[in-house]
Protein backbone atom coordinates (compact mmCIF):
# COMPACT_ATOMS: atom_id res chain seq x y z
CA UNK A 1 0.00 0.00 0.00
CA UNK A 2 1.49 3.18 -0.86
CA UNK A 3 1.18 6.66 0.79
CA UNK A 4 -2.06 7.71 -2.03
CA UNK A 5 -4.19 4.57 -0.86
CA UNK A 6 -3.51 5.24 3.02
CA UNK A 7 -4.69 8.91 2.52
CA UNK A 8 -7.82 7.85 -0.03
CA UNK A 9 -9.02 5.13 2.61
CA UNK A 10 -8.67 8.05 5.07
CA UNK A 11 -10.84 10.25 2.92
CA UNK A 12 -13.46 7.43 2.66
CA UNK A 13 -13.75 6.56 6.50
CA UNK A 14 -14.19 10.05 6.65
CA UNK A 15 -16.71 10.26 4.77
CA UNK A 16 -18.26 7.33 5.91
CA UNK A 17 -18.58 9.18 8.91
CA UNK A 18 -19.01 12.69 8.12
CA UNK A 19 -22.09 13.11 10.24
CA UNK A 20 -19.92 12.81 13.29
CA UNK A 21 -17.49 15.73 12.65
CA UNK A 22 -18.92 19.40 13.94
CA UNK A 23 -16.03 21.61 12.82
CA UNK A 24 -12.37 21.47 10.61
CA UNK A 25 -10.34 21.08 13.89
CA UNK A 26 -12.36 17.34 14.21
CA UNK A 27 -12.14 16.52 10.94
CA UNK A 28 -8.16 17.28 10.54
CA UNK A 29 -7.66 15.19 13.33
CA UNK A 30 -9.65 12.47 12.30
CA UNK A 31 -7.35 12.10 9.20
CA UNK A 32 -4.17 12.66 11.16
CA UNK A 33 -5.17 9.39 13.77
CA UNK A 34 -6.46 7.29 10.59
CA UNK A 35 -3.28 8.14 8.42
CA UNK A 36 -0.87 7.44 11.31
CA UNK A 37 -3.31 3.76 12.74
CA UNK A 38 -2.92 2.69 9.04
CA UNK A 39 0.55 3.48 8.73
CA UNK A 40 1.30 1.64 12.48
CA UNK A 41 -0.89 -0.93 11.16
CA UNK A 42 1.51 -1.74 7.83
CA UNK A 43 4.27 -1.52 9.79
CA UNK A 44 3.04 -4.28 12.13
CA UNK A 45 2.07 -6.28 9.15
CA UNK A 46 5.39 -6.36 7.56
CA UNK A 47 6.85 -7.31 10.49
CA UNK A 48 4.74 -10.27 11.10
CA UNK A 49 5.36 -10.99 6.99
CA UNK A 50 9.24 -10.65 7.48
CA UNK A 51 8.83 -13.08 10.54
CA UNK A 52 7.00 -15.66 8.49
CA UNK A 53 9.58 -15.44 5.85
CA UNK A 54 12.26 -15.85 7.89
CA UNK A 55 10.61 -19.08 9.86
CA UNK A 56 9.77 -20.27 6.59
CA UNK A 57 13.20 -19.85 5.47
CA UNK A 58 15.16 -21.34 9.18
CA UNK A 59 11.97 -24.33 8.63
CA UNK A 60 13.61 -25.18 4.88
CA UNK A 61 17.07 -24.87 5.81
CA UNK A 62 16.43 -26.70 8.87
CA UNK A 63 15.21 -29.68 6.25
CA UNK A 64 17.99 -29.12 3.59
CA UNK A 65 20.54 -30.24 6.87
CA UNK A 66 18.69 -33.01 7.86
CA UNK A 67 18.66 -34.22 4.64
CA UNK A 68 22.43 -33.61 4.56
CA UNK A 69 22.95 -35.42 7.71
CA UNK A 70 21.12 -38.27 6.25
CA UNK A 71 22.96 -38.51 3.31
CA UNK A 72 26.00 -37.95 5.41
CA UNK A 73 25.34 -40.42 7.72
CA UNK A 74 24.78 -42.74 5.11
CA UNK A 75 28.09 -42.49 3.29
CA UNK A 76 29.94 -42.94 6.22
CA UNK A 77 28.04 -46.09 7.00
CA UNK A 78 28.98 -47.02 3.68
CA UNK A 79 32.41 -46.62 4.33
CA UNK A 80 32.74 -47.77 7.66
CA UNK A 81 31.44 -51.36 5.80
CA UNK A 82 33.99 -51.07 3.33
CA UNK A 83 36.67 -49.78 5.75
CA UNK A 84 35.66 -53.69 7.41
CA UNK A 85 36.13 -55.13 3.87
CA UNK A 86 40.14 -53.65 4.39
CA UNK A 87 43.18 -55.70 5.36
CA UNK A 88 43.89 -55.49 9.02
CA UNK A 89 47.13 -53.49 8.26
CA UNK A 90 45.53 -50.92 5.92
CA UNK A 91 42.26 -50.58 8.45
CA UNK A 92 44.55 -50.06 11.64
CA UNK A 93 46.39 -47.02 9.89
CA UNK A 94 43.15 -45.77 8.32
CA UNK A 95 41.53 -45.52 11.72
CA UNK A 96 44.61 -44.30 13.56
CA UNK A 97 45.14 -41.93 10.95
CA UNK A 98 41.66 -40.47 9.97
CA UNK A 99 39.69 -41.26 12.71
CA UNK A 100 42.21 -40.43 15.56
CA UNK A 101 43.59 -37.99 14.12
CA UNK A 102 47.40 -39.32 14.85
CA UNK A 103 50.59 -38.06 12.18
CA UNK A 104 52.60 -41.06 10.44
CA UNK A 105 55.00 -40.83 13.09
CA UNK A 106 52.93 -41.94 15.84
CA UNK A 107 50.93 -44.50 13.93
CA UNK A 108 54.37 -46.10 13.48
CA UNK A 109 55.13 -46.15 16.86
CA UNK A 110 51.80 -47.28 18.18
CA UNK A 111 52.07 -49.90 15.57
CA UNK A 112 55.35 -50.43 15.69
CA UNK A 113 56.21 -50.29 11.99
CA UNK A 114 58.00 -48.02 9.89
CA UNK A 115 56.57 -44.75 8.62
CA UNK A 116 57.12 -46.24 5.00
CA UNK A 117 54.90 -49.00 6.11
CA UNK A 118 52.58 -46.79 7.47
CA UNK A 119 52.72 -44.49 4.30
CA UNK A 120 52.40 -47.50 1.94
CA UNK A 121 49.12 -49.25 3.91
CA UNK A 122 47.56 -45.97 3.53
CA UNK A 123 48.15 -45.48 0.27
CA UNK A 124 46.79 -49.10 -0.64
CA UNK A 125 43.66 -48.39 1.74
CA UNK A 126 42.64 -45.66 -0.41
CA UNK A 127 43.31 -47.73 -3.79
CA UNK A 128 41.49 -50.53 -2.15
CA UNK A 129 38.54 -48.32 -1.03
CA UNK A 130 38.46 -46.66 -4.54
CA UNK A 131 38.29 -50.15 -6.25
CA UNK A 132 35.46 -50.73 -3.68
CA UNK A 133 33.50 -47.76 -4.88
CA UNK A 134 33.87 -48.06 -8.31
CA UNK A 135 30.54 -47.24 -9.97
CA UNK A 136 28.72 -46.12 -7.15
CA UNK A 137 26.27 -43.98 -7.85
CA UNK A 138 26.89 -42.06 -4.51
CA UNK A 139 28.99 -39.51 -5.01
CA UNK A 140 29.13 -38.34 -1.26
CA UNK A 141 31.49 -41.28 -1.02
CA UNK A 142 33.58 -40.73 -3.34
CA UNK A 143 34.09 -36.43 -2.02
CA UNK A 144 34.81 -38.53 1.72
CA UNK A 145 37.51 -40.58 -0.77
CA UNK A 146 39.50 -38.37 -2.15
CA UNK A 147 39.32 -35.68 1.68
CA UNK A 148 40.58 -39.05 2.97
CA UNK A 149 42.98 -39.23 0.05
CA UNK A 150 44.50 -35.61 1.07
CA UNK A 151 44.50 -35.60 4.70
CA UNK A 152 46.92 -38.89 4.07
CA UNK A 153 49.54 -36.80 2.02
Amino acid sequence: MIAADVVQDAFERLWERHADFAHEAAIRSFLYVTVKNAILDMQKHDKVVRKYSAMQRTEADMQDTMLERMIEAEALADVHRALQKLPEGCRSVLNLGYFQGLRNAEIARQLQVSVNTVKSQKMRAIKLLKELFAGSANTSLMVALVHMAALFR
